[in-house]
């Protein structure tokens, strides 16, 4: 768990390896924003600033491709701590 305003990491992996990720985060009442486009890195931070239900997502590709795989995850955020739902 974490609290509001700490650093929350995401991390993706492929199989095979090689692909490149774009990470999104949906704040409570809002729409989804990229916070990092596509490249090579498998991990994201960010920091959760308002309590609410936050979800957070990667988006997985092979370079050059333009077929891509989804996850996202829906976080439950207090001013104690975050914790997957």
């Amino acid at each position: 768990s974490s609290t509001v305003n700490q650093a929350i990491t995401l991390r993706a992996s492929s199989n095979p390896p090689g692909a490149e990720f774009e990470f999104w985060v949906r704040p409570p009442g809002q729409s989804w924003r990229v916070v990092r486009a596509y490249g090579p890195s498998s991990s994201f931070s960010y920091t959760p600033s308002v309590t609410g239900s936050w979800q957070v997502g990667v988006r997985g590709r092979m370079p050059g491709s333009t077929q891509w795989v989804d996850h996202i995850r829906d976080h439950q955020v207090s001013s104690a701590s975050i914790t997957s739902v």
